[in-house]
């Protein structure tokens, strides 16, 4: 009930805090990495936190192809890196997780030389 409300809303403000943390690096390369940092930190919350990966995720891809006119192909790229955020924090659901983790949880789809405040 209440758990998963707050879960969600704060899945949402995990991704709202990890675009601007993309814009804010203007980092080449680095989109698939941002989106599955949004994608693990809010997956990290619980099912309410999952849930609103899924939806915020889905809801971007539907406005990149409707509004920016990326292609299906960019689109199932970006939903694979979603998806691996989402993996990744199933994978980890019982360790401590720090902010420093992260870089070296989602190195995959880390570009090289993003600065490590990211």
């Amino acid at each position: 009930g209440i758990e998963y409300v707050s879960d969600f809303y704060g899945g949402v403000n995990d991704f709202i805090d990890t675009y601007n943390e993309m814009k804010e690096a203007n980092w080449k390369m680095s989109d698939k990495y941002f989106h599955s940092k949004a994608n693990y930190k809010a997956t990290l919350r619980g099912p309410g936190g999952e849930a609103a990966a899924i939806k915020m995720s889905n809801l971007r891809e539907i406005t990149d192809q409707r509004i920016k006119g990326d292609s299906r192909a960019s689109s199932l790229a970006d939903q694979k890196a979603n998806a691996y955020g989402r993996q990744q924090a199933h994978l980890r659901a019982n360790f401590v997780i720090t902010d420093k983790n992260i870089p070296y949880i989602l190195n995959k789809y880390r570009p090289k030389g993003l600065p490590s405040k990211y």
